[in-house]
């Protein structure tokens, strides 16, 4: 069956770059009179057209949004039928040269669109560290790496949730850097698989001329501040502090608490003591490709009243399996402030190491943050104007 393509991801995920292997398999995707001109921060070419990217950028347009502030997007239900003219005088074009593929990272925002007008999609997702998005964001439009971190939460959290039970194929951005022929070739097997005709099998000469490693311009070591990985063993390490406006025996009360746990945690069930400091509990995290409920089982140990504490820790669920540990240090800076220091080491395994050895390096480092800024407000309602979602919110300026 031939198959109507939508090649979508993050604005700097590779999208231009699969879908030039795709063409080279012989999939359609323009005419001349629509095909977007290669620029100088992707000399490679789009593989674009220009019908595709006015027709999203209307629909983000007539609900005050754009391609990197959609936000407006969040609370609003997109009337699908305003543009179902245009989506159809678009596919008529396209039906004629099947197998054909549209692309533009604005799917993430307008899926649900151009779904509706869609018989046979297959939807191919190109994934890209976060970090290096943000690094390439930076670089190419100057936005800051806070702003980039929260637009490819914002857009992965959208493509997860409308590509649900959907047919959809994961590329990613690192594989067609390290083996570009071998990413191309499970690419076109993985087609094969969805029954797709008439396509050929790729030319290694032709895709290695194409993929250019020099134009990853955004490795993720060309920035300090962001958490040192260590690939090879799929661990994630970090540290951070924070102001608490309490005297350290009340925090370290609070954090022996396990009711006080369920507040600063977004738990599913209530967390239960076991046993002397050993915590057990089930958690939801949303953090696009890793959202889903976590069991989990912590530990503390080494306790020193009230300076600091270790912890060690277990979480599992249907994507798989992170175990690691945290030191937590209390510091007294006057009467009433304490300064709360952490660090933690975390390996995971199972299905998720595959997602995390290009997404957990941040996810981790922000869910961390989550949970402890979440214990200043609890703790200290002094820090609510300071908790790390409206640091975000005032980086993309939409709060003062």
């Amino acid at each position: 069956m031939s198959k109507q393509i939508l090649v979508m991801g993050m604005h700097r995920s590779g999208t231009s770059m699969v879908s030039r292997i795709l063409n080279l398999m012989g999939c359609y995707y323009s005419s001349k009179d629509q095909v977007i001109l290669p620029a100088e921060d992707n000399p490679k070419g789009f593989w674009e057209r220009k019908d595709v990217m006015d027709l999203n950028n209307k629909i983000l347009h007539d609900h005050q949004a754009t391609w990197d502030n959609p936000y407006k997007l969040k609370d609003i239900k997109i009337n699908n039928s305003l543009y179902s003219k245009d989506i159809k005088n678009i596919i008529y074009k396209l039906e004629p040269h099947r197998p054909w593929f549209i692309k533009d990272p604005r799917f993430c925002l307008t899926y649900n669109c151009w779904a509706n007008e869609l018989e046979h999609n297959l939807n191919i997702v190109v994934l890209r560290n976060p970090l290096a998005v943000s690094i390439s964001l930076f670089n190419r439009d100057k936005i800051s790496y806070l702003s980039g971190l929260a637009l490819w939460d914002f857009y992965t959290d959208r493509l997860i949730k409308n590509l649900d039970k959907k047919k959809t194929i994961l590329c990613f951005y690192d594989d067609f850097l390290q083996d570009p022929y071998k990413a191309s070739k499970n690419l076109f097997n993985s087609l094969k698989k969805e029954k797709l005709k008439k396509i050929n099998e790729p030319i290694k000469e032709e895709v290695m001329n194409f993929v250019d490693k020099q134009l990853n311009r955004s490795k993720l070591n060309s920035n300090k501040n962001f958490i040192k990985p260590n690939d090879k063993n799929n661990i994630i390490t970090g540290q951070g502090n924070n102001l608490l406006y309490k005297k350290p025996n009340q925090i370290w009360d609070f954090l022996l608490n396990p009711d006080n746990l369920s507040k600063i945690l977004p738990v599913t069930e209530k967390i239960l003591l076991i046993k002397d400091n050993h915590y057990e509990g089930k958690i939801k995290i949303k953090f696009g490709p890793i959202t889903g409920e976590y069991e989990f089982s912590v530990l503390l140990s080494k306790l020193n009243k009230p300076k600091n504490l270790k912890l060690s820790g277990k979480a599992s669920g249907p994507l798989g399996i992170a175990s690691g540990e945290g030191l937590i240090t209390l510091s007294p800076m006057n009467k009433e402030k304490t300064e709360l220091t952490y660090q933690y080491d975390v390996q995971v395994s199972g299905k998720i190491a595959a997602i995390g050895g290009r997404f957990l390096k941040t996810a981790s480092n922000i869910i961390i943050n989550q949970f402890f800024d979440r214990l200043a407000q609890e703790i200290s309602p002094e820090h609510r104007k300071n908790n790390f979602w409206n640091l975000i919110l005032k980086c993309l300026k939409v709060i003062k």
